[in-house]
């Protein structure tokens, strides 16, 4: 793993052509299978039924004089079924986000839909761009590991099916690097303003929310809960009191409602886990699993973050970076595209693992693996007994804590030397 940077031997370089061919396939998959899906579909029928038309819809009823009808399940249900006429919807997709999400949903829903789902993709494909750019530029040690960090992203299977599906999965992505990169800059606010972008799918910060309580970070905490009751109370004056109807939604998403179930065997979370090991995540013994895994991830979250005087760490970005873990395996809606978020942390831990320390040896491995887990995760989906993505988060967990005492112990550390890690991506300091 370190031989990606190590002068080149027989078997070092060896290991970096594998990893760069075998990282290069996972990006051409991804290429193969659109231009199969494109060739192979009509056009006016794949649109409307990519996961962009949920966001589309809540804009589009507001914006048509319907914000009482927002989270009406049948105004929705006929509203796609509108945009996909004369056939039926593949599946049916509803907006099932927060009130404020109807600020983003009103900019896309002004326009046509093909044509907002384009400027859609445009923009995410600037933020991936942007964003990949900042973390090869933190995570990389010479040039040497460039290319294959870059082409460990762009394989990544979540990142390419939430551009796919125009998710708000990179979005948050975007949002969660540069509140990363602001901590390293020891700016606190803005890291707490670059949070709020994960208001979009609030699930997924459960967890990082609770660590940055339990570790004191007030500075952070406060930005964020001012942005978020701005935030809040603009969805206010938009859609009126949405907060009975989006309960009411959410309640019967979560409980299986006809034309709205999930599909909990694709969420490499625990309510995915406990699916694959009991059959169900609804029985009430799955659902005192789920209570019960949940309530030992907290515990442990709490243990780890409360502040300890002396005692020997990874600095505050490493901790809330990887605090966004046990967050995927706890948030209750969480599907694989949703890990696109991890890819912050994966690298953030690559730089912080740099070190000959065999127990950094070890994480560096496992973060090699992901993309080769999360390409089986998207394509081998039906691996019975287990859900490979939470197994994964799992295990990816257990190296962090093996080698929580040594990370960033290495001199070399990029997290370290941040004026040099922002330079080599052509961005000045603020």
């Amino acid at each position: 793993m370190d031989g990606l940077a190590a002068p080149a031997t027989i078997g070092r370089r060896t290991r970096r052509i594998a990893l760069l061919l075998g990282y290069s396939l996972l990006s051409a998959t991804h290429l193969g299978l659109w231009l199969y899906v494109l060739r192979s579909i009509d056009y006016s029928v794949l649109l409307p039924n990519l996961d962009f038309m949920g966001m589309y819809m809540g804009g589009y009823l507001l914006l048509h004089g319907h914000a009482a009808q927002v989270y009406d399940v049948a105004t929705q249900l006929h509203l796609h079924q509108s945009f996909t006429a004369p056939a039926q919807p593949l599946t049916y997709l509803l907006f099932i986000y927060p009130g404020w999400n109807i600020l983003v949903s009103l900019g896309m829903a002004a326009l046509p839909y093909p044509l907002a789902f384009i400027s859609w993709t445009a923009l995410n494909v600037a933020l991936i761009v942007v964003t990949t750019l900042r973390l090869v530029g933190v995570a990389a040690q010479d040039r040497m590991q460039r290319l294959p960090l870059t082409l460990a992203l762009l394989g990544f299977q979540p990142l390419a099916y939430a551009l796919w599906q125009g998710q708000l999965s990179i979005v948050i992505w975007f949002g969660v690097t540069m509140a990363v990169l602001a901590l390293r800059r020891g700016r606190e606010r803005e890291a707490g303003l670059w949070l709020l972008l994960g208001l979009l799918k609030p699930q997924i910060l459960i967890i990082p929310l609770l660590a940055l309580l339990v570790a004191q970070r007030r500075q952070m905490l406060q930005t964020f809960i001012m942005g978020f009751t701005v935030l809040f109370g603009l969805s206010l004056l938009l859609l009126g009191n949405w907060l009975p109807g989006y309960l009411n939604l959410v309640s019967g998403f979560l409980q299986g409602a006809p034309a709205i179930r999930e599909a909990v065997n694709r969420m490499p979370n625990w309510r995915g886990f406990v699916f694959h090991l009991l059959g169900t995540s609804d029985s009430g013994p799955a659902l005192s699993l789920i209570i019960m895994l949940t309530l030992l991830t907290a515990a442990c979250v709490i243990v780890v973050y409360w502040p300890r005087r002396g005692a020997r760490e990874p600095s505050l970005p490493v901790r809330f970076a990887v605090s966004f873990l046990p967050g995927f395996l706890v948030a209750p809606h969480f599907y694989a595209h949703d890990a696109t978020v991890g890819l912050a942390i994966g690298y953030v831990l690559w730089a912080a693992a740099a070190g000959a320390d065999q127990r950094l040896r070890l994480l560096r491995a496992l973060l090699i693996a992901g993309p080769f887990v999360f390409w089986l995760q998207g394509f081998v989906r039906e691996i019975e007994p287990m859900e490979i993505g939470a197994c994964y988060i799992l295990v990816l967990l257990a190296g962090i804590a093996w080698a929580w005492p040594v990370l960033e112990q290495a001199p070399s550390t990029a997290l370290h030397q941040p004026a040099r890690s922002l330079a080599t991506v052509g961005v000045p300091e603020r």
